[in-house]
């Protein structure tokens, strides 16, 4: 009968959602497989910028890249993104500098992006040689994932995905500009 059809297609179906396919399980396997890598490439990365960029990774705190200009106008720049990130949004670029200017955090690198990863650092802290290194920090490892990624998305084997990302990160154009937050922070 058309009734006793239609139940045994709904049974079926119903059967299907509840058991896994072997394809579904296939692919389940493949994402924890992708999972772990991407856990251990990025451990991989976290060790090698803590060895690389000691002694600011062993006391990032404490520790500043090099006092110059550049450094101590990206602590403010930070400090002042997330301070009017939280309190006053809409008026971002009206930095509290070269007043009575509108619109002055224009008239640098404004570091939204990184100040975005900088941010529970220094407001755990209120650090913003802290929130500085994480940001620093974070960027190398960000680096030889991405680099890692891209590398393994166009067919390169572990070890040349690897190898890429441990030159992007590290290679001296980038590693020694790390003061440089702007341009080290292009993952």
């Amino acid at each position: 009968s058309p009734l006793r059809a239609r139940l045994n297609a709904v049974a079926v179906r119903a059967a299907s959602v509840a058991r896994p396919s072997v394809q579904s399980s296939r692919s389940m396997g493949m994402l924890t497989a992708r999972t772990r890598e991407a856990t251990l490439v990025c451990l991989f990365f976290a060790l090698l910028t803590l060895v690389l960029a000691a002694p600011l990774s062993l006391s990032p705190a404490t520790h500043a890249l090099p006092l110059s200009a550049d450094t101590r106008l990206f602590l403010w720049t930070i400090s002042w993104d997330v301070e009017a990130l939280l309190h006053q949004p809409l008026s971002l670029f009206d930095a509290n500098i070269f007043f009575p200017e509108p619109r002055t955090l224009a008239y640098s690198e404004h570091i939204l992006g990184s100040a975005v990863l900088g941010a529970p650092a220094l407001l755990a802290t209120g650090n913003p040689v802290l929130a500085l290194n994480v940001i620093v920090l974070l960027s190398c490892v960000l680096s030889g994932l991405g680099a890692y990624v891209l590398a393994r998305e166009l067919g390169a084997s572990v070890p040349a995905a690897l190898a890429a990302g441990v030159i992007f990160a590290f290679g001296p154009p980038r590693f020694v500009r790390l003061a440089q937050v702007h341009l080290a922070t292009v993952q």
